[in-house]
C-alpha cells in the first residue's frame, strides 16, 4: 500500500539513501494498522481485494490518498520521534493526520 520509496520521499530522503529502507519495511505496515485502528475500519490495497473477501466488514475501505497522506505524515513522526516523549521534549502527533483519517472513522451504530 505504501513503499519504501514513498517513505523516504516523505522524510526528505534521497532516493538513493537506503540506510532506513529495513525501518521503514518495519513501520510501513505499523502505520498502516495504527490507521486502520483509529478508524475502527478494516482497510484493503484495492476495490478487488476488498470485493474478493467475502467475509469483508460492512463498513470496510479501500486504501485512498487521504489515508495514504496520514500514514506516511505518521511514518515521518516516527522517524523524527523514535522514542517516547518526555516533559522535556513533548512531540505529538501532527494535527494533519487527524483532518486527514478522521473522516473515515466508522462509530458503532452510526449510519
Amino acid at each position: 500500500m505504501i513503499s519504501v520509496a514513498e517513505c523516504r520521499l516523505q522524510c526528505n530522503l534521497d532516493q538513493d539513501e537506503h540506510d532506513f529502507d529495513i525501518w521503514f519495511e518495519q513501520v510501513i505496515p505499523s502505520a498502516i494498522l495504527a490507521i486502520q485502528n483509529l478508524i475502527n475500519r478494516k482497510i484493503y490495497a484495492t476495490q478487488q481485494d476488498l470485493d474478493d473477501d467475502e467475509n469483508a466488514p460492512g463498513n470496510a475501505i479501500v486504501f485512498n490518498e487521504s489515508l495514504r497522506l496520514g500514514a506516511l505524515m505518521l511514518i515521518g513522526h516516527w522517524f523524527i520521534n523514535r522514542e517516547s516523549t518526555s516533559a522535556l521534549s513533548l512531540n505529538e502527533t501532527p494535527m494533519a493526520l487527524d483532518y486527514l483519517v478522521r473522516p473515515y472513522r466508522h462509530m458503532a451504530g452510526v449510519a
